[in-house]
């Protein structure tokens, strides 16, 4: 009696090379132009330059659109610096951070009520790499500014880090 034979192929070979990210905390709106692998670095920079607490509901798009940041980065522009840094340092793939990719989250505010107009035409970022072995791209806080009898003194206790052309 003859009896067929099933050849079950698992994806291993794929499943090996894919990179597993957690599900997204962003809202949908912001998830749509925020790819996951740049997500931990995102919500950095929404700490660092919002005031978003760790735990605190992340802002919609339209709140974040009309609000100014510390840095004067928009929100449009941060996402940007965190995408085009991920994709440096190889946490996101190519097809994960397309110029397409990147351009829409530059004008993910263009037709928000109240949004602030992108206001830098290069963007240079100063981020917190990873120790070798991992982990997301990060932003420092800001710097602190005081005024003491007229002048203006800056603290940063962070370096910069310059990743060369990777964009656009």
């Amino acid at each position: 009696m003859y009896m067929p034979r099933t050849l079950v192929l698992l994806p291993l070979a794929a499943a090996a090379v894919e990179k597993r990210y957690p599900a997204s905390n962003l809202t949908l709106e912001l998830s749509s132009y925020v790819p996951v692998c740049a997500e931990a670095c995102f919500v950095s920079f929404l700490e660092a330059t919002f005031g978003l607490q760790r735990g605190q509901r992340i802002p919609s798009l339209q709140e974040l659109c009309s609000s100014e940041s510390a840095t004067g980065f928009t929100v449009g522009e941060g996402a940007v610096q965190c995408i085009a840094a991920e994709r440096s340092v190889g946490d996101c793939l190519d097809r994960d951070a397309t110029s397409l990719v990147i351009y829409n989250a530059h004008q993910m505010c263009w037709d928000q009520p109240g949004a602030i107009t992108p206001t830098h035409g290069v963007i240079t970022a100063t981020l917190v790499l990873p120790p070798a072995g991992g982990g997301p791209v990060s932003f420092p806080a800001p710097p602190r500014t005081s005024r003491e009898s007229g002048t203006v003194t800056a603290s940063s206790g962070t370096t910069g880090l310059h990743l060369g052309p990777t964009l656009v």
